[in-house]
């Protein structure tokens, strides 16, 4: 089963909005592409809530299981990077340390301005993830494809 990626069609508030499902955004590693769609799920459960213009707290709660998921999902790639031995690990945890800042940024605007930057959140997240996705976690597709971490970890589901 896919997870859809809800993206808003128009206008500053995320409104109307259609699906984005397919092997497009597939790294070919089924554990990655599982972690990847349980953050789908987390961005799609943040944009019911800014749909529904929730209150604070569920915003709050929302960002702050997705910082937690994201954390444990960046730990858990860049451990299997290392153990294949990919090229430009650094660069990737690079990358990885720059949402956690924004999110954390956000996280804390959110307090102080009672939610009103959420769709702002909401919109980052969403075009960060699938960029990073179809951009740099392809990039390691391959390597782990032809590693040995790809036979073992579909040997212990």
């Amino acid at each position: 089963m896919h997870s859809r990626i809800i993206i808003p069609v128009s206008g500053k508030q995320p409104t109307p909005c259609h699906s984005f499902i397919g092997e497009s955004y597939s790294v070919g590693a089924e554990q990655f592409d599982n972690e990847h769609r349980k953050l789908v799920e987390l961005i799609n459960r943040m944009f019911v809530i800014v749909r529904n213009n929730d209150d604070i707290m569920a915003i709050s709660d929302a960002v702050t299981r997705l910082i937690d998921y994201t954390e444990f999902h960046f730990t858990s790639e860049e451990e299997a990077m290392k153990e294949i031995g990919f090229p430009d690990l650094a660069a990737h945890k690079q990358q990885h340390a720059e949402p956690v800042r924004e999110v954390t940024t956000f996280q804390q605007r959110l307090l102080t301005d009672d939610g009103a930057i959420a769709p702002e959140l909401y919109s980052f997240l969403r075009d960060w993830l699938l960029t990073h996705i179809m951009n740099e976690d392809k990039k390691y597709a391959r390597y782990i494809n032809n590693s040995d971490y790809h036979k073992s970890s579909a040997e212990q589901e």
